[in-house]
């Protein structure tokens, strides 16, 4: 039987690093990635996903009438992702933090399995679906986390079981606030290790985010010239046997051999090749 799994994206943080100002949002959450805020765009992975459930871990009242106003907007009916509900931090828990988020979160949750996300975690659907797929498949017992290139791990982007959670939290003495995320790390009896072989990227800072559209935008102009490019290669190619079919094999190689100057792709330089071998024998027989 397949386990129940619930996201918890932790958003109680303050931001500091990321110096809010008048022109970004109130929520480093709302900070838009190409035209989406980076709540939004989590949001939207998960609900590709099989995960059943959304936390949204804040860190007071005022976060929360901020957040539910934000999703409203951009989710009108709600049933466009999993149920969405929000937990605010319980200040009378031995931690802080991150760790904070997490127990509070968890409180809520008795049983189950939980995948913890950052809000300012850049992750597409199919990186979601890869975590989800090892978590179906992992030990009750087991704790999973994503490693970075260098070998480095996230400790705010976790999959543990709830229970996990629980024990770690009767392990913290009263008054205890040092706990972090790498703590459920320490106590799992098993863990395994996801390696996409890139790191999955944080937003901490302003910089940061433009470099990630700057990023994304070069991407979409280098899509766009290439489909505006193979688009004008069709049309050639259209012509090219036009002129084969009015058996004009001059043109039908002058098309071809310009055609073949503006392909970069070696796989396409040598199809190219064989075509243009093709075509000058064809017109010597002819």
């Amino acid at each position: 039987m397949t386990r129940k799994i619930t996201a918890v994206i932790l958003a109680g943080g303050k931001s500091s690093r990321f110096k809010q100002s008048t022109k970004q949002p109130m929520h480093k959450a709302f900070a838009l990635l190409h035209g989406k805020s980076l709540l939004q765009k989590i949001i939207e992975s998960i609900s590709d996903s099989p995960i059943e459930e959304i936390i949204i871990s804040i860190d007071s009242e005022q976060t929360h009438d901020l957040f539910r106003s934000k999703l409203e907007q951009l989710f009108p009916t709600m049933g466009e992702t999993p149920p969405i509900q929000f937990v605010t931090d319980k200040r009378d828990l031995p931690a802080k933090g991150p760790l904070l988020g997490i127990v509070s979160a968890a409180k809520e949750i008795k049983e189950g399995t939980i995948f913890i996300l950052p809000c300012d975690l850049v992750i597409t659907a199919s990186e979601v679906q890869t975590v989800v797929e090892a978590a179906q498949k992992a030990r009750f017992d087991e704790i999973i986390t994503v490693k970075g290139r260098n070998g480095t791990i996230n400790p705010t982007i976790l999959i543990t079981p709830s229970s996990l959670i629980q024990r770690l939290l009767s392990l913290i003495p009263a008054g205890f606030t040092r706990g972090r995320p790498t703590d459920l790390i320490r106590i799992a009896s098993q863990i395994q290790l996801l390696d996409f072989g890139y790191e999955l990227p944080n937003v901490n800072t302003k910089d940061q985010l433009h470099e990630l559209n700057k990023k994304v935008q070069t991407a979409q102009t280098q899509e766009s010239q290439a489909s505006k490019q193979l688009l004008e290669s069709c049309k050639v190619l259209e012509d090219v046997f036009s002129a084969i079919n009015e058996e004009n094999f001059g043109q039908a190689l002058k098309l071809l051999n310009e055609e073949y100057r503006c392909w970069q792709d070696k796989q396409q330089l040598l199809l190219a090749r064989h075509a243009l071998k093709d075509l000058e024998n064809l017109s010597r027989v002819a």
